[in-house]
């Protein structure tokens, strides 16, 4: 079942990244300083995603029976969803790479297509693609996800709750590793993050409670405009929470928003009537290139940027990252409909005839 207002959570996710690496390009590319902005949308934004990733997997995952074979079958949609688009990414700005003289090492491109985290000197994640750091943590999910479908039990989210805390109260306490090499590999992709992952199963199981008892749970007010003040109140959290001292009550603030929004996203309602449904739609299309647009959207921001240093075009700050958030959502629509779809049916259909094969091939004659 499709949740427009989910798509919308997620098209409003990558514009926060989108508009972010917007003003660090315009810093960058024309000599400007930006300075740091008040409130790290894009670090909201990815935590949001998070959230979302957590409970698209729950729902696409509790209605698998458990067991290897379905433990497989969702390892292997989920690659299809996601490698297609990320490899050819990887490799077209490692090629880009390579023309400017500074090619990435064999290590760090197969390193990236893997999923295995590496550092740069100043201890960040960098994969060949900078923006791929965030699916190394969905791989993790994904693993814990998969090793957790072997079991037919019904307890099997709660473990997977469990799980994702257990690694992050280890890592905060140093047992997963601090030296160099594959120990600390760990450490990288084992953070607090994956605690959106858990709060967006935590949504998925409580949505399904919601469901069955048929509750309203906000009443007459449209779980839209809940989601969309949760996401508003964590950007005013931010912008006045900004003191380290401050730093944890932000982060969890910022987790009960996300958790918030993605509960409320997740509830089925009549949607909005007349003229708002249409102009909502292009925000639900949007979520559907999201994957897209995060991935591409620094493929746009260099160009636009180098065009206006060449021809010495000013255009304030503000507004280049909202043109480029408008342009790279596009593209991600159009990348999403004509490269994404065609091959995700391609290999899925690949795959299901696969599974139909070795069925029919295991049935008793």
């Amino acid at each position: 079942m499709k949740l427009p207002n989910i798509q919308i959570l997620r098209a409003i996710a990558a514009a926060f990244v989108v508009y972010i690496h917007a003003l660090g390009t315009y810093d960058v590319k024309l000599a400007v300083t930006v300075g740091d902005p008040m409130v790290d949308l894009g670090d909201l934004g990815v935590k949001l995603f998070f959230c979302i990733s957590g409970f698209i997997i729950f729902t696409c995952s509790t209605k698998l029976s458990g067991g290897f074979r379905s433990s497989l079958d969702f390892f292997v949609k989920r690659c299809i969803r996601i490698l297609p688009l990320y490899y050819a990414a990887t490799s077209i700005y490692a090629f880009k790479l390579a023309l400017q003289g500074k090619p990435p090492s064999l290590s760090e491109y197969f390193s990236s297509l893997l999923f295995i985290p590496y550092a740069d000197q100043s201890g960040l994640m960098r994969p060949v693609l900078g923006q791929g750091w965030t699916l190394n943590f969905e791989m993790v999910f994904y693993v814990l996800t998969t090793l957790l479908l072997l079991s037919r039990s019904r307890l099997r989210y709660h473990v997977l709750v469990a799980s994702l805390v257990l690694v992050v109260a280890l890592n905060y306490h140093g047992l997963m590793g601090s030296n160099a090499g594959a120990v600390s590999a760990l450490s990288l992709i084992t953070t607090e993050l994956l605690l959106f992952f858990a709060g967006g199963v935590i949504v998925g199981m409580g949505a399904v409670k919601a469901r069955a008892l048929g509750t309203r749970p906000f009443g007459k007010l449209p779980p839209l405009v809940v989601a969309l003040t949760a996401v508003a109140v964590a950007v005013f959290a931010m912008a006045t929470l900004r003191d380290l001292a401050a730093a944890s009550l932000l982060f969890w603030v910022e987790w009960v928003c996300c958790v918030l929004a993605v509960f409320a996203a997740s509830i089925p309602d009549e949607g909005v009537p007349g003229f708002g449904a249409v102009l909502l739609q292009p925000l639900v299309k949007a979520g559907d290139g999201s994957y897209s647009t995060y991935l591409l959207h620094g493929f746009f921001m260099g160009p636009a940027a180098r065009l206006l240093s060449f021809f010495d075009i000013y255009v304030p700050m503000q507004w280049f990252a909202a043109v480029m958030v408008l342009v790279c959502t596009v593209a991600g629509v159009y990348c999403f409909k004509y490269f994404e779809l065609p091959i995700q049916r391609v290999l899925s259909n690949f795959w299901n005839a696969r599974q139909e094969t070795e069925v029919t091939q295991q049935k008793p004659v």
